[in-house]
């Protein structure tokens, strides 16, 4: 699995990934700070990378093409450790639902 981890995230979301065996980047690694979200959008198509983000955005440009995932992440803002105890506890379902090709997850489920 592939994962581009978007700008509004942590950098430490890339690296608990990786420790979890999961090719990940963080965006500002590879882009640096202020790209565009159709410049994140095209580095994930080209890198097959799944986004995982806060960014509602990344769901138009999904809907609008016939490649890609998106991950929204819709925890409340909270310290890095809380995101990370979130991801520990989730990322297992998440994992399970992209290797099953699930192209959008938004966590918590999305209820409007």
């Amino acid at each position: 699995m592939r994962v581009l981890v978007d700008e509004n995230l942590p950098r430490r979301a890339a690296v608990w990934l990786r420790g979890e065996g999961v090719d990940a980047v963080h965006v500002l690694e590879v882009l640096g700070a202020g790209g565009s979200d159709s410049d994140v959008w095209k580095l994930a198509l080209d890198e097959r990378r799944t986004i995982l983000t806060r960014d509602r955005d990344f769901v138009g440009l999904l809907a609008a093409a016939s490649a890609g995932s998106v991950v929204v992440i819709r925890v409340g803002n909270c310290t890095v450790a809380a995101l990370l105890d979130w991801l520990g506890a989730n990322w297992p379902a998440i994992a399970l639902r992209l290797e099953a090709g699930e192209r959008l997850i938004e966590e918590p489920s999305r209820r409007d």
